[in-house]
């Protein structure tokens, strides 16, 4: 793909946002209008029409449709909002790719209804609040509409407000009120945990008491970068005779191996869809825990025990002894409940067994060299690029460690089907071409890298680790 053909396409986005945005908002128009209409314009002509019905009554009952249109109008305002804020990202995009033309194909970002699918696996801060924007927030509307805009007629024709009338309705609307409230608590308390978590990791204060690693090693580009084919591959469902697993073989009677996962840590959808996958059939599997990952009571148990700095491996050392901690006993085959790897527990069924997950916490300070750590005791690495956007740069730094420091013959890089392939291959090139002094990739042969689209099953996900496999063997 050309960058004519890269900057066309940012025009067709930034197009598509700027249609919809008119759409929506001219969508929101008759919303409005019509609440503007029912509150202040109809109740006097249907009196009019009517006139056995009072006026008093005419005016409570045009409030409930006109809650109802808010709503359509809180939906196309919102979505609208939304749509001006792609064309303005896309208008910006648009803008730098015309100022460096060169660089286009890692300016423009993947398909925005690729990420908005990936992103369907909310926070829970976000479930939190979008269960009481969008349910509890209109239900106190309706209340105070009951509360001071139900009146009543007297007999000499007076209207005086009438709050008594209506509250059976208001207490029955606080208590689902309070329901929606309580069901979305436990979500906003792993929030906070998170949050917590988060803040910790960052805590500079903290960061300075850690053990002096030393600056990083002075940079130098690689003299002799070779040349790099990049290989997408498109990993079948095949059939295999499996054994079970145990402590001596995995299900491909080979020992089992030590496997990094890397991705983008907010990309839950993908992560969940890693641990239903065959990767933990054939080794243990390493993985950094996002904040995200951390719960309530592992926040309670460090406040208690007076050890928010042990909970991380900041060091060397307590990275060493984390890992030490892990138990190697595979899981016996059936179904299990992972814990402390995403934000949520996932069960999974592991018909020939699997290894444990080893998740990590590490704080903010030490996470980069905690990677390092990882590239130089596993055997396989796996890089998942969905998702990702230049924004991502834990992910950058975790592309170009992996090119600098690991023989990329035992490296695979996975994206998905709605992944855009010719921007991964531009950021995959780019990365490739800062290659480090030292890197065991450098070199005059030709390179190939392996970027394999996965999300189709098990079964795919053994053809690749076999392909895998192979690949290693060939070239050892």
């Amino acid at each position: 793909m050309t960058a004519a053909d890269l900057r066309q396409r940012v025009r067709t986005a930034e197009s598509e946002a700027l249609r919809s945005g008119l759409v929506n908002t001219a969508l929101a128009l008759p919303w409005a209008a019509a609440i503007i209409g029912l509150i202040f314009f109809a109740p006097d002509p249907l009196h009019n029409g009517v006139p056995q019905v009072p006026l008093s009554t005419w005016r409570q009952f045009v409030l409930f449709p006109a809650v109802l249109c808010g709503f359509g109008l809180w939906e196309r305002g919102f979505e609208g909002a939304r749509n001006w804020h792609a064309w303005y990202s896309a208008h910006q995009v648009r803008r730098n790719v015309d100022r460096h033309p060169d660089r286009a194909a890692l300016l423009v970002p993947p398909l925005e209804a690729h990420l908005n699918e990936l992103r369907a696996i909310r926070g829970h801060r976000q479930v939190a609040v979008r269960r009481v924007r969008w349910i509890a927030i209109p239900i106190g509307l309706i209340i105070a509409v009951l509360v001071f805009g139900v009146q009543v007629e007297d007999p000499d024709g007076t209207l005086r407000d009438a709050p008594e009338a209506v509250v059976p309705t208001i207490a029955a609307l606080v208590v689902l009120s309070l329901i929606i409230i309580a069901v979305a608590t436990p979500r906003w308390r792993r929030w906070y945990a998170a949050h917590t978590a988060e803040k910790w990791s960052g805590d500079p204060a903290y960061a300075a008491a850690l053990s002096h690693l030393g600056p990083d090693p002075q940079y130098f580009r690689a003299s002799e970068i070779p040349p790099l084919r990049v290989q997408f591959v498109n990993p079948k469902s095949v059939d295999y005779r499996l054994t079970v697993v145990s402590a001596a073989r995995n299900v491909f009677k080979w020992p089992p191996l030590e496997i990094a996962y890397l991705r983008l840590f907010e990309n839950q959808a993908r992560v969940r869809n890693f641990l239903h996958g065959a990767w933990r059939e054939f080794g243990y599997v390493y993985i950094l825990r996002s904040s995200g990952s951390v719960s309530p009571a592992e926040i309670a148990r460090a406040r208690a025990d007076n050890a928010i700095r042990t909970m991380f491996a900041a060091s060397p050392r307590t990275f060493r002894t984390a890992v030490a901690g892990f138990g190697s006993d595979p899981l016996p085959p059936g179904k299990h409940r992972l814990t402390g790897i995403t934000n949520t527990p996932e069960r999974v069924d592991d018909p020939a067994g699997s290894y444990p997950v080893r998740a990590l916490l590490c704080h903010g300070s030490f996470w980069k060299s905690a990677v390092d750590l990882l590239l130089a005791r596993v055997d396989l690495v796996a890089v998942d690029l969905s998702g990702y956007v230049p924004a991502n740069t834990g992910t950058q730094f975790e592309l170009q460690r992996v090119i600098d420091r690991f023989p990329i013959n035992r490296a695979v890089l996975l994206c998905d089907a709605g992944s855009d392939r010719a921007f991964i291959e531009a950021q995959v090139r780019y990365h490739w071409s800062q290659m480090a002094a030292g890197s065991p990739n450098a070199g005059n042969a030709e390179r190939t890298i392996l970027i394999a689209v996965t999300g189709a099953g098990r079964r795919a996900d053994r053809e690749l680790m076999a392909r895998l496999l192979e690949r290693r063997r060939s070239t050892s």
